[in-house]
C-alpha cells in the first residue's frame, strides 16, 4: 500500500495498513483482513459520548457560553464513551466490524484563532499533535484505551487510530508558556481572539526551542520555508514534518521540556 504524506490521505493509508498489526495482538472473533471489505464506522471521539466528565477540563481547556463561540472547543467525548456504546451493542447492531477513531494522543493544550478570528479553535479533532507518545487528557487513560480495544476485539471489531504524521500542531500561547518556548511578549495570558498574534515575536530565533529545524519546516527564524509541492508544503501554515529527510534527529527541545514524554 502506497503512503502519501499529504494530510488525510496519509492518515487513512496508515490506518488501513496498521489495522492488521492491531489484529495480531488480539485476533478478532470474525476472521479476515482489510481485503475483506470491512464496514468501518468513523467517529470523532470528542463529539461522540461523554462518559467521564472528570476529564473534560484537561490542561485548563474551557467551553464557551454561546453556541457560536463553542464550535471548536472540546465538548467532552472520550474513550470511555466509545466503550460504553460497544458494551451496549450499538456498533454490532449497525453491522460494524471496524472502528476508526480520531487521534487519541496528546494535542496542543490551548487554542488558536478559528475562522477569521471568530472563535477559539482547540485541537478537539486530533489534527494538532503535541506528543505522539502519550494520550490526551481529554480522551482518557491508557487503561481506558485498553478496555476499549479489548471490548471491541471481543466483538470481532477492529480498532483503527487516525495518525496524523504530515504535521504537528501550531505553537499556541498556552503550550509555549508551559514548555518554555520563549517567543511571547509579556501579558500573553490576557490574549483575545483579536490581538492573539500581537503577543508572539515572530522574529525570535527562540522558535528553535520548539520542534527545531531538523524536524519541521515552518517559515520561522532558523527554519526552512514550506515548499510548493504536496511533500513539502505547509498545510494551513502548520509546521510540516520533514518526511523526506534521512538525517538522524534528536528529541526536539519542546519534548525535552515536557513532563511525561
Amino acid at each position: 500500500m502506497t503512503l502519501r504524506t499529504t494530510s488525510h490521505a496519509f492518515c487513512l493509508s496508515l490506518a488501513l495498513s496498521g489495522a492488521a498489526l492491531l489484529a495480531q495482538g488480539a485476533p478478532a472473533a470474525v476472521p479476515g483482513s482489510f481485503a475483506d471489505n470491512p464496514i468501518v464506522y468513523f467517529l470523532m471521539t470528542d463529539r461522540f459520548v461523554n462518559a467521564d466528565p472528570s476529564n473534560d477540563g484537561s490542561y485548563g481547556r474551557k467551553r464557551e457560553a454561546l453556541p457560536k463561540d463553542d464550535v471548536a472547543t472540546f465538548h467532552g467525548g472520550d474513550l470511555k464513551g466509545v466503550t460504553r456504546k460497544l458494551k451496549e451493542g450499538w456498533f454490532r447492531q449497525l453491522g460494524v466490524n471496524a472502528l476508526w477513531i480520531t487521534a487519541p494522543y496528546e494535542q496542543i493544550h490551548g487554542w488558536v484563532q478559528g475562522g477569521k478570528a471568530e472563535f477559539k479553535h482547540y485541537a478537539y479533532h486530533g489534527y494538532y499533535a503535541l506528543d505522539y507518545t502519550v494520550l490526551d487528557g481529554n480522551m482518557g487513560t491508557p487503561a481506558d484505551l485498553k478496555e476499549l480495544i479489548d471490548t471491541a476485539h471481543a466483538q470481532g471489531i477492529r480498532v483503527l487510530f487516525d495518525i496524523v504524521m504530515n504535521h504537528p500542531g501550531y505553537l499556541d500561547l498556552q503550550t509555549a508558556r508551559e514548555l518554555k518556548v520563549d517567543v511571547l511578549f509579556e501579558g500573553s495570558e490576557k490574549a483575545t481572539l483579536k490581538n492573539y498574534h500581537n503577543y508572539i515575536d515572530y522574529n525570535s530565533f527562540k522558535f528553535l526551542d520548539w520542534w527545531g529545524r531538523d524536524w519541521v519546516r515552518a517559515g520561522l527564524p532558523g527554519y526552512l520555508d514550506g515548499g510548493r509541492d504536496d511533500l513539502t508544503m505547509q498545510l494551513a501554515f502548520l509546521p510540516d514534518f520533514r518526511t523526506e529527510s534521512k538525517d538522524f534527529v534528536k528529541l526536539p527541545k519542546l519534548l525535552k521540556n515536557k513532563p511525561g514524554t
